[in-house]
């Protein structure tokens, strides 16, 4: 079974190499081989395309997609679709770090059944549970991993047999959950893997925190414009998120909680505002959240 991983950048030359190296090290089975590692640099203007040249000058599996002008998620995805050649194409984040067998994990299940149409991983939050952002990181992480709430995401690496993919329409800002309703609209099944492990920093800040959930809500309302829905926004899906909010702060955090719950409601009202205001210029491209870029630690 042979894999394409792509990654959409946008000036992430503090990342882009040390998630290189972590992909060029993984451990794989002999019934899997890493075909190549694609990277769209969009609009990039730090450096991250001579990092990722440099890499691709020793390491011909290693191959750059330029966009001169940074143009969305969206149109970085459709370009990794277009290019890559693998039978199995992982989506993943530039600012993310693997563990050394991540994508053996991933892509195991894609073998095991024919049903599969793709994988999702396991994203953890490296940002430390006891202050308010840190919980709701591993609060987010626990949730969204629920077997009724498992969708395409590519922050938790998500793998995809490459003959369902097809391009996503440009007014589509979300293109995981477009892929998602894809998968499923062709009777394939989107699963889980908890051992395929990929670190992640989340916001640590109310400005940053704010700024991503506002723009996550922004992003679902136009789906739902577009007539797909999103499970984990629906009565069953925020229930659970109460419930597994309760579980992990218990009593004594439950004041975290209720402050959590202010926020969102924050950021549903803020984006709700926008979208009848018709700002979606706004949300077109997203604002680069410094408290995310730090560098990681070892995935180990």
């Amino acid at each position: 079974m042979r894999v394409s991983v792509g990654v959409p950048a946008y000036n992430e030359a503090e990342n882009i190499g040390r998630l290189l190296e972590a992909l060029l090290a993984q451990e794989l089975p002999p019934w899997l081989e890493l075909e190549e590692i694609i990277v769209v640099a969009s609009g990039c203007t730090d450096g991250t395309e001579e990092v990722v040249e440099a890499y691709a000058a020793r390491d011909a599996r290693v191959r750059l997609v330029v966009e001169p002008e940074r143009r969305g998620q969206t149109s970085a995805v459709n370009k990794l679709m277009e290019f890559a050649r693998g039978d199995v194409l992982i989506f993943m984040c530039a600012d993310t770090l693997p563990c050394k067998w991540a994508i053996r994990e991933l892509v195991q299940p894609l073998r095991s059944s024919e049903r599969v149409g793709a994988v999702v991983g396991r994203a953890v939050p490296v940002n430390e549970p006891d202050d308010l952002w840190g919980f709701l990181a591993h609060l987010q992480f626990t949730w969204m991993y629920r077997p009724e709430l498992v969708a395409v995401d590519f922050e938790s690496m998500t793998a995809i047999r490459r003959h369902l993919l097809r391009p996503v329409p440009g007014e589509v800002m979300v293109p995981e959950l477009y892929l998602d309703a894809l998968v499923r609209a062709s009777g394939y099944e989107v699963v889980h893997a908890p051992r395929a492990l990929v670190f992640t920093r989340q916001p640590d800040n109310f400005w940053d925190y704010v700024e991503q959930k506002k723009r996550d809500t922004f992003h679902i309302f136009c789906l739902r414009q577009l007539g797909l829905s999103v499970r984990r926004r629906g009565p069953s899906g925020l229930v659970a998120l109460l419930a597994d909010g309760l579980r992990l702060a218990g009593l004594a955090g439950a004041h975290r909680l209720a402050l959590a719950m202010a926020t969102w409601a924050y950021c549903y009202l803020a984006a709700l505002a926008d979208l009848a205001l018709g700002r979606r210029e706004r949300y077109a491209l997203w604002r680069r959240l410094t408290s995310t870029k730090k560098p990681l630690p070892g995935g180990g």
